[in-house]
């Protein structure tokens, strides 16, 4: 695994933006620990259900909303999260790409 700081070769002061995919975001109501990920509790904001795939926007302490997207790989009439559920979105430290200007 190449680490971002080899590819950008950052400078102290530069300005940098972290992104990560939607669907590399994982949402869950349990806290999935662990010390290789980026976790953030929050508030399911809004909801979309598209058949295959859910979107989720969740509004996190910081009042910044983040989108994720969740294929639906189990048939339920239950959905797991729902509106107003208080969510852990976490992703993988690999997940992440760093840009500059």
């Amino acid at each position: 695994m190449i680490a971002a700081d080899d590819v950008l070769k950052p400078t102290i002061g530069e300005r940098l933006w972290a992104a990560v995919r939607p669907e590399k975001i994982l949402i869950s109501k349990e806290d999935p620990g662990g010390s290789e990920r980026n976790v953030f509790r929050g508030i399911v904001h809004d909801l979309g259900y598209f058949g295959n795939l859910s979107v989720y926007r969740v509004e996190l302490s910081s009042g910044k909303i983040l989108q994720v997207s969740a294929q639906n790989l189990v048939r339920t009439a239950r959905k797991t999260v729902e509106w107003d559920d208080e969510v852990f979105t976490s992703w993988d430290m690999s997940s992440v790409i760093l840009l500059k200007d």
